[in-house]
């Protein structure tokens, strides 16, 4: 094993231990990290932000639970299984966005995520999720942002069914445009303004075009 300032990796740092609650404040795991360790984040109440780099691919076993400050969190598209409990009783928790790679989420996963609002998956295939995934979260007050491809996809499964709102992160991208009524600026489908029009479907004024 080898530690930097509160922190504790494998040699190789391909795996992250564990991280002392010592810890405060915005935190960013290292390229390279592969493995987020179980319970390596457990009860890092003075953690407000995490950022996961895009080499990690596992997050383990009840890894950032009753991390109470953490508001929003961002999975990388290079995130394969997120393990149970992994955000159980992140209490503070508001947004998450789970990457396009996700295969399987654990049972309570995200159980006591009690302000939690809004949670985007980039998976086009529903993940394998646990029925008790959200557990004791109050999901069916938050918006679940998908594909519009998948829409239906996640609207017959457990227990993604249970969001009172699913929407496609399309539309939302083209509503958010469309009330800004600014003739000489295009935006792609993620809402990014562009310099002048390029290919593919391009908002202007509110309307999509295909170039």
């Amino acid at each position: 094993l080898c530690s930097e300032t509160n922190v504790i990796y494998t040699k190789d740092k391909t795996t992250l231990v564990l991280c002392t609650p010592a810890m405060k404040g915005a935190f960013v795991i290292p390229d390279g990290v592969k493995t987020i360790a179980q319970s390596a984040f457990m009860s890092c109440h003075g953690i407000t932000s995490v950022t996961i780099p895009n080499t990690v691919k596992s997050i383990g076993y009840a890894a950032f639970n009753m991390c109470s400050g953490l508001t929003s969190l961002d999975i990388p598209n290079s995130v394969e299984t997120i393990g149970q409990g992994a955000f159980e009783a992140c209490t503070s928790l508001a947004s998450v966005t789970i990457g396009s790679s996700v295969k399987s989420i654990g049972r309570f996963a995200f159980r006591v995520c009690q302000a939690l609002k809004e949670m985007t998956c980039l998976a086009g295939d529903v993940p394998e999720t646990d029925s008790d995934a959200f557990d004791l979260t109050p999901v069916s007050g938050a918006t679940l942002k998908v594909h519009a491809s998948s829409v239906e996809a996640y609207k017959s499964a457990t227990p993604w069914s249970g969001f009172g709102t699913i929407t496609s992160i399309e539309a939302t991208a083209v509503d958010a445009v469309a009330s800004q009524n600014v003739s000489n600026i295009w935006y792609d489908l993620s809402g990014r303004k562009a310099v002048r029009a390029g290919k593919g479907v391009m908002i202007h004024n509110g309307r999509k075009y295909v170039r």
